[in-house]
């Protein structure tokens, strides 16, 4: 009997432990994916995130401010040549998959550029918005107004594509247009940061 009681004990021990470690694991790995969430496949060590916040401009219009988030994966500083209002491709889809169509209505601002160090496991946030103007002030229209994508939305959910495409003869042409900038070539990113159906709900 004394055999059994210990055994028992020593079981229900092992059990504990066992549940401990089990809650350890799923807490981290849960942790893991929280903060993983939404950020895409690194390419060239740089992943991306796409995060959206509505603002009032000063002609009274409702902006989206598309926040493109750069987070360094390497152990080395990577040097990222900024192109003000230019942050890559978007396309933006309503709730029925449909591609909303550009408008014309939006202008683009002006244009600038400088290169940023990104270090190890810093997070870089750009605002992807170009502060144009003539946009509406209708309460119930929202600006989406970027580079390469502007329209104007009503409320409802959007899904919205992202790609940022980068190559040698891209910085390149960049830098010399932006002579300015003395930087070897080589020396900065290229690569190509794919992100998909990101959720946009405006209300």
């Amino acid at each position: 009997m004394l055999i059994g009681h210990r055994f028992m004990d020593t079981f229900k021990i092992y059990c504990y432990f066992a549940f401990a470690l089990v809650t350890v694991s799923c807490t981290d790995k849960k942790g893991l994916d929280e903060t993983n969430a939404g950020w895409s496949k690194p390419s060239n060590a740089l992943s991306a995130k796409l995060i959206f916040e509505v603002d009032i401009s000063s002609s009274h219009a409702k902006v989206v401010h598309p926040k493109i988030k750069l987070r360094n994966e390497s152990d080395n500083p990577i040097k990222f040549l900024w192109c003000v209002y230019d942050a890559g491709i978007f396309v933006v889809k309503s709730s029925k998959e449909i591609t909303v169509q550009r408008s014309a209505s939006i202008r683009s601002g002006p244009q600038g550029a400088k290169v940023i160090i990104i270090n190890p496991g810093e997070i870089y946030e750009l605002d992807a918005y170009d502060y144009g103007y003539g946009l509406s002030s209708d309460s119930h229209v929202f600006a989406f107004n970027t580079a390469s994508f502007q329209a104007e939305l009503k409320s409802g959910l959007y899904s919205v594509d992202y790609r940022l495409v980068v190559n040698q003869t891209d910085i390149n042409r960049m830098l010399k247009d932006y002579d300015w900038i003395h930087e070897d070539p080589s020396s900065l990113w290229i690569g190509d940061i794919v992100l998909k159906n990101v959720q946009l709900h405006l209300k």
